[in-house]
């Protein structure tokens, strides 16, 4: 999944796959694939989502928790977080 996350590369790191990040953003696939190619741009909803879920897995011990702070960041600063700077 990594190589595909051409603009988002750090959510790679919460995500087992396509499926899951798209699911956790609310979103379909192909609209996913749109967003992480950079045709398109997540909505604020679909950042909250994602930040959320990210949170939600911390917090069920699915995922380390380091980085809690910076996902909590990410939840008014998304792209700040997890977008490439250009």
């Amino acid at each position: 999944m990594r190589a595909e996350l051409k603009v988002y590369p750090r959510l790679g790191r919460y995500f087992r796959n396509c499926e899951e990040l798209a699911s956790a953003g609310c979103m379909k696939r192909n609209r996913l694939y749109k967003v992480l190619k950079g045709d398109k741009e997540f909505t604020a909803d679909e950042k909250r989502a994602i930040a959320n879920s990210i949170i939600g897995k911390m917090i069920a011990g699915e995922i380390d928790k380091e980085d809690l702070s910076e996902v909590m960041k990410a939840r008014s600063n998304f792209d700040e977080v997890f977008r490439i700077k250009e």
